[in-house]
């Protein structure tokens, strides 16, 4: 009885609507599916935005929309102040701590200037997400240092005006430990990016990101060193960017590396451009279907490409041989058939110096038989004319044997 008391309590409590303080501009979804979400309108609000007059309950999730302008550190005032005070213990653990900041919408949309000391104090957060804004100072050195981790980083819309090799200094992203869903995941989705190409270093402080999306960002061209120092590094996709070459070797040092997408890119495909088929095989890491080389005569997937154009396949199978007629003949059965065909060879010519021997021999043995005959026959002769003994030779007399 007493726990079903506690439990009536406990729901009481839970689901009654909560009575929440917000400073002007601001206001509280009273929705029991997003408790503590405060969502703020910055052609309202005024700067800066106090932790203090968020209350019952703390502002865990908090969005702050048609923004078109700076979002200054110190002068005239700070956007954000005493966020360092954020209670840590009364953190719902149902949901993540975000900051979203939106841009008013238009064409072009609006503007958001950021640097360093923006994020002031707001460590605590999560996530944070950028979206339709034209950050027309960029990313400036150190931006997010006060953040000091994620787990995810989205800026998606609007453009990047420059990027600094510092910009993600003393910040990263990572697999959170304490969430039970953590992706780590740094997403460029739909932002272009000014001159068409990151800055060297940009990414290099992310040195435990898990995964990395760049889609739709007027890329042309990636630097070999681009992704070197994310080691950790296990999900690439880079979508629908004018990129035409991959650097060779640009997945080197990621040991982590489990799969890529290269998705609607303008590649040329040659077999020095889609090198990259066979690193993906060696290092088992999976590639997305969509890797196209869209500028050739045919387009053609990159995969189907580098077997039909760039592999020499070994027809006899890691056996020595050659091919001939389309098929392979192992050298063991190449030196088979010579040795067969000198056989042959030395026993024609055995057989013919056999016969040719034997015939000499016969033609002598011909010869001297001929002339023992005809010696006897003139021994006959002699003994048929003697009249001097008037004897004759005996009337079997015969030639001696052998004649």
């Amino acid at each position: 009885m007493k726990s079903l008391v506690y439990l009536i309590c406990w729901l009481t409590l839970y689901l009654w609507p909560v009575k929440s303080a917000a400073p002007t501009g601001c206001t509280y979804s009273t929705d029991t599916g997003s408790r503590g979400l405060y969502t703020c309108d910055f052609t309202v609000m005024t700067l800066p935005a106090t932790y203090s007059t968020f209350t019952s309950p703390i502002p865990q999730r908090l969005k702050i929309r048609n923004i078109n302008g700076n979002l200054p550190v110190s002068s005239p005032t700070k956007t954000f102040n005493g966020f360092g005070s954020y209670a840590t213990g009364s953190h719902d653990k149902d949901f993540t701590s975000y900051l979203e900041l939106r841009c008013s919408s238009g064409n072009p949309s609006g503007q958001a200037l950021i640097s360093l000391g923006t994020f002031s104090q707001m460590s605590y957060l999560e996530e944070l997400y950028i979206k339709d804004c034209r950050l027309t100072n960029g990313l400036p050195e150190f931006v997010f240092s006060d953040l000091q981790n994620l787990h995810i980083l989205v800026i998606e819309g609007g453009s990047i005006a420059a990027t600094a090799a510092d910009s993600m200094a003393n910040f990263n992203i990572s697999i959170s430990s304490t969430l039970s869903e953590s992706s780590g995941i740094l997403n460029f989705t739909n932002v272009a990016i000014t001159g068409g190409t990151f800055t060297t270093g940009f990414f290099y402080p992310l040195t435990t990101v898990n995964t990395i999306i760049l889609e739709n960002n007027g890329l042309t061209s990636l630097e070999l060193s681009t992704f070197s120092q994310n080691t950790q590094l296990r999900r690439l996709i880079i979508r629908d960017n004018p990129i035409t070459v991959i650097p060779n070797n640009l997945f080197s040092g990621l040991d982590a590396l489990e799969y890529v997408e290269l998705n609607d890119l303008s590649l040329t495909c040659s077999c020095d451009n889609v090198w990259f088929v066979k690193h993906f095989v060696d290092h088992n890491i999976t590639l997305g279907e969509g890797a196209v080389c869209s500028l050739s005569t045919n387009v053609k997937n990159a995969q189907k490409y580098y077997y039909e154009n760039c592999v020499t396949y070994d027809i006899c199978d890691g056996v020595p041989g050659i091919k001939i007629q389309g098929r392979c003949t192992q050298w063991y059965k190449i030196v088979f058939v010579f040795l067969l065909i000198l056989a042959i060879i030395l026993t024609i010519v055995t057989l013919v110096l056999l016969i040719h021997t034997r015939k000499k021999l016969m033609s002598q043995h011909d010869k001297l038989r001929a002339k023992q005959t005809e010696k006897w026959s003139k021994i006959q002769q002699i003994l048929n004319t003697q009249t001097v003994s008037k004897q004759r030779p005996p009337a079997a007399t015969l030639p001696p044997k052998g004649v």
